[in-house]
């Protein structure tokens, strides 16, 4: 996003920010210079955050009590799910070097013969360290996307309730620098996000004058996913970091001899990894009607239209290549299913 703001201080400066909330991942490096902030570049993991925290905790618990999810009814699962959430809640509040016990009520099931269990700091540590590896990852890759290093970085804004964690603020402190993370009470975890939302959508609005400047760019490729071989491949429409609105389209046929439609992927992806791998999300499977039946594949090959938004809007439009009909337009504003049984298209040589 860039931004234009009056400021008071002119300095060039280079800023970190990582947004980490209940299910994804955003790492953006923003550059200021007199008054503007310009998105260098964006990454991110689009299915990480709160519950693979608590999953992981549950599995702690279930292991020191020898409990299994089968051993209890839907009300207690209900009861121990919130209870988990909240061990982790209080396991995330204590300092590092404090490592407090901190006492479980269970008295769920029958069959279970203690009635407390005690999760040291230091258990909860070791039990959610994999999850707390995984968000360097995008650090890294948006440091080697701009050639820079971590001396680079001048400040380091941490975003987001499972950013608060005190074992990720001192992961990313010891990738970063601990002297770079921007104290909390500065940067408001809870809200920066919906205030910064609230001020793009004034500047949409012309509430906030004409020195303000503001644009979004993509965090992913968006895309669709191809045959190939065992694996689906993922082909890009809109490139990631591509200034809103923004807009792509490709050619595509039908992956079989006959087809009366073809059901498209609508994927929130990344180019050099495969449309069913964990870098990619899915969207939306749209279907798509041909025409006719065709046992030339070539007579019914699509164009495939992509339009992002600066309001967050994926436009979809198929147009048959051959009569210039359009089969589909579509809206997808919100995550849908994925639908089984996916017949893809193959790209257009």
């Amino acid at each position: 996003m860039r931004s234009r703001t009056p400021a008071t201080s002119r300095s060039p400066c280079r800023f970190l920010v990582f947004d980490w909330g209940g299910g994804t991942i955003d790492v953006t490096v923003l550059d200021y210079d007199d008054g503007l902030f310009e998105e260098q570049t964006s990454r991110g993991i689009t299915a990480l955050g709160g519950l693979e925290f608590d999953n992981a905790l549950a599995k702690l618990i279930q292991q020191k009590i020898d409990l299994t999810a089968d051993q209890l009814t839907k009300a207690e699962r209900r009861r121990w799910r919130r209870s988990v959430e909240l061990t982790k809640i209080a396991l995330s509040s204590v300092p590092m070097d404090g490592a407090p016990f901190f006492d479980l009520p269970i008295g769920l099931a029958p069959s279970v013969s203690r009635r407390e269990v005690r999760i040291t700091a230091a258990e909860y540590t070791e039990a959610v360290t994999p999850l707390i590896t995984r968000p360097l990852e995008p650090v890294q890759q948006a440091l080697a996307d701009l050639a820079i290093s971590s001396d680079d970085i001048d400040s380091v804004l941490m975003i987001g309730g499972t950013s608060q964690i005190p074992q990720v603020r001192h992961a990313l402190g010891e990738l970063l620098g601990h002297d770079r993370i921007v104290d909390s009470g500065l940067c408001r975890p809870m809200t920066a996000v919906a205030r910064g939302a609230a001020v793009y959508a004034a500047s949409l609005d012309g509430e906030l004058g004409d020195d303000k400047d503001f644009s979004l760019v993509t965090s992913y490729d968006l895309g669709t996913a191809v045959s190939a071989g065992e694996r689906k491949g993922f082909r890009a429409i809109i490139r990631r970091n591509a200034t809103l609105p923004a807009k792509g389209s490709a050619n595509f046929y039908p992956d079989t001899p006959g087809a009366s439609f073809v059901r498209v992927p609508v994927i929130e992806g990344e180019v050099g990894y495969s449309a069913d791998s964990d870098r990619a999300f899915p969207l939306s499977n749209i279907e798509v009607d041909l025409p006719t039946r065709e046992q030339d594949i070539r007579r019914n090959r699509i164009e495939i239209k992509f339009r992002y938004d600066e309001s967050g809007i994926l436009r979809f439009t198929a147009t048959h290549a051959a009569t210039g009909k359009q089969l589909v337009e579509r809206e997808i504003d919100s995550f849908g299913p994925d639908g089984p049984h996916c017949r893809t298209a193959s790209p257009m040589n």
